[in-house]
């Protein structure tokens, strides 16, 4: 059988296998996703699938990374765009926000992994999320211009925030019952970030 001609669609079937590898792992699991799954629900067979991936791992690995590597695109476009420390950081929190609103999956295979703590992912996650949540942390520490003694807090802050904003994001239809029309996750947070910063 021929493999799949490299070109112009060769970043957009990646993607696409990505796009949909990441809702099946965040619907069903590591371990109950397979790959045969995936490529019928992208339009392809298995084999072209394992032409871009050539494991089941090879491709949780790509789309943790791809999620991390765009949410972290965003939080540092916040961090990074003009304004006073407020104005960043609400544009840092809406930025987090609207990525995982727009991925939800991302957010049920987060929680998934954190759960489980068995599956690769929970290694994956330590790898791109550590990171990410150390840049974030470096801002505000440097920003907010906080105390050393209050990086322990802050963490703690960053976490209550990711998991508050991650566990609306994967409620599905729940959200409407417990969060209502007009969340106001992000104000909480701006509220949270700011007040170490007085």
């Amino acid at each position: 059988m021929a493999r799949p001609r490299k070109g112009s669609g060769r970043v957009d079937t990646a993607s696409a296998i990505r796009g949909k590898a990441l809702e099946q792992f965040g619907r069903f699991g590591y371990e109950s996703t397979s790959l045969a799954d995936v490529a019928k629900s992208v339009g392809v067979t298995r084999t072209t699938l394992l032409y871009y991936f050539d494991t089941k791992e090879a491709l949780y690995d790509a789309v943790v990374q791809d999620a991390f590597t765009r949410l972290s695109t965003k939080l540092v476009s916040g961090m990074l765009g003009g304004g006073d420390f407020k104005r960043r950081v609400r544009r840092m929190v809406r930025g987090f926000l609207t990525h995982l609103d727009e991925n939800p999956h991302l957010a049920k295979l987060m929680i998934r992994e954190v759960i489980d703590e068995h599956g690769p992912g929970c290694r994956i996650i330590q790898e791109q999320g550590l990171p990410v949540l150390g840049i974030v942390e470096e801002f505000i520490m440097r920003e907010g211009r906080l105390r050393k003694d209050q990086k322990g807090l802050l963490r703690e802050v960053l976490l209550q925030i990711s998991t508050s904003v991650m566990l609306k994001s994967a409620s599905g239809e729940l959200k409407q019952s417990f969060w209502g029309d007009k969340a106001r996750t992000s104000e909480l947070a701006e509220i949270l970030i700011e007040g170490l910063a007085n």
